[in-house]
């Protein structure tokens, strides 16, 4: 089972191949309007953002026989809460792109995952663009730093599959998954794929794109992030 978070910078209808070539089971996109989203078959994808067809979005899409069911997390315009499915496999997704509210990107976000009884499920991904790290944490309110988010979910067993991984602590990243301004020196770590512990125990990889590869292509000035997970031990 492949997971694929990425934030597509927007003209995502002529990026969507890009997305292909990953071959994801599902993808955590944001960025994404309306009108692209429509293109998905509807019983394997959902989407939350601005109301107008050209508004941008979040979208969690599946495919190779995924099915999602859920949506958006209520008083959240973009956050996201479903069930995928495929036969008897079932895992709980919850889908985030944070949006600054109140000067801040975290609260908001915060409060959504700390009101949430999902997470009681045994299988759970909660990913996407969170647009923060505790590197923008110097002078901020305990809540409204990162580390609430981090050591919440960490107090529930739920960690970041990519720190877990290699071993980087929060802030002090070796790769990035921003490109601000598009600049290779100006990189920052903001993309997350974060999981239960029985999900964490099956994952075989996680990798990020290179800035090669999807920035100095002008593709986004984020790479996605891919983790692969050993669905036949997870659902065994």
């Amino acid at each position: 089972m492949r997971i694929v978070v990425w934030n597509c910078a927007g003209g995502f209808a002529k990026k969507a191949g890009s997305l292909a070539r990953l071959s994801p089971d599902i993808a955590i996109v944001s960025e994404i309007t309306r009108r692209d989203y429509m293109a998905f078959d509807q019983s394997s994808a959902l989407w939350a953002g601005a109301s107008n067809q050209r508004g941008k979005g979040l979208a969690l899409i599946g495919f190779n026989g995924w099915q999602l069911d859920g949506g958006q997390v209520e008083d959240s315009q973009f956050v996201l809460s479903s069930t995928a499915r495929r036969g008897g496999e079932k895992i709980k997704i919850i889908g985030v792109w944070s949006k600054k509210v109140s000067n801040s990107y975290v609260s908001h976000i915060a409060e959504c995952i700390e009101g949430n009884s999902s997470f009681a499920s045994q299988n759970l991904i909660i990913a996407g663009d969170f647009n923060a790290n505790p590197v923008f944490d110097s002078g901020r309110r305990p809540e409204k730093s990162f580390a609430r988010i981090v050591n919440y979910l960490s107090d529930l067993e739920i960690k970041s599959i990519w720190h877990e991984v290699s071993g980087d602590e929060h802030g002090q990243e070796g790769e990035g998954t921003l490109f601000w301004m598009w600049k290779e020196d100006r990189k920052y770590h903001i993309d997350y794929v974060f999981a239960s512990a029985p999900v964490r125990f099956c994952v075989k990889s996680v990798k990020l794109g290179t800035y090669g590869e999807w920035v100095e292509k002008r593709i986004s000035d984020h790479v996605p992030v891919i983790v692969d997970i050993d669905d036949g031990k997870l659902f065994a």
